[in-house]
């Protein structure tokens, strides 16, 4: 059983991670638009049990459930260069659901055509067009949103928000602002 869930935000070295930064900008609260600071996200499960989980859409290994200290490990060898988390503060039930939901998602790793169409409808505001698991595959985002989604009015979306507008949905400022008071990782 969970008994936390929270969303976790990272920012990679690759070059994939570098373009989505750029097309999926942070609009700073004068309308400028600037390269986010992080570019994919994810659920971090901690269970009463004591196990520590990473709930997330991997382009090579698809939609999974992953130990916490793969992420970590990540970090320590230079992969990931940002991280921080946010806890979602849900009710038990919704967390059992979220917990159910994650055990029973599956699906590919998405393709870099998806990415550069799902930004596309994103930025053009056709985010409507763009349909979940296309295919069995799932963005980062759109499996996020999938566990999450009709759990609380908070997660009432009609469409999958970007990693962009998830970290300024719950952190309540954009990546770019945040990460300059803010250390680079967090783990908590």
């Amino acid at each position: 059983m969970i008994r936390e869930l929270r969303m976790g935000f990272t920012a990679g070295r690759g070059p994939g991670g570098a373009l989505i930064r750029r097309v999926d900008a942070d609009v700073l609260p004068t309308g400028e638009e600037v390269p986010s600071a992080i570019n994919h996200v994810l659920l971090r499960a901690f269970y009463t049990d004591g196990l520590d989980l990473v709930f997330q859409s991997h382009g090579i290994r698809g939609v999974g459930i992953c130990f916490t200290t793969d992420v970590q490990r990540a970090v320590s060898e230079g992969r990931v260069f940002r991280y921080a988390e946010y806890p979602l503060n849900l009710q038990p039930m919704d967390m059992t659901l979220a917990d159910c939901r994650m055990r029973h998602l599956s699906g590919a790793g998405y393709d870099h055509w998806q990415i550069c169409l799902y930004y596309a409808a994103a930025r053009l505001g056709l985010e409507r067009l763009v349909r979940f698991g296309n295919d069995g595959r799932f963005t980062c985002n759109e499996a996020v949103f999938e566990v999450l989604k009709g759990l609380s009015a908070q997660w009432e979306f009609e469409w999958a928000p970007t990693p962009t507008q998830l970290f300024a949905h719950v952190f309540g400022e954009p990546s770019s602002v945040y990460f300059k008071h803010h250390q680079a990782v967090d783990f908590h």
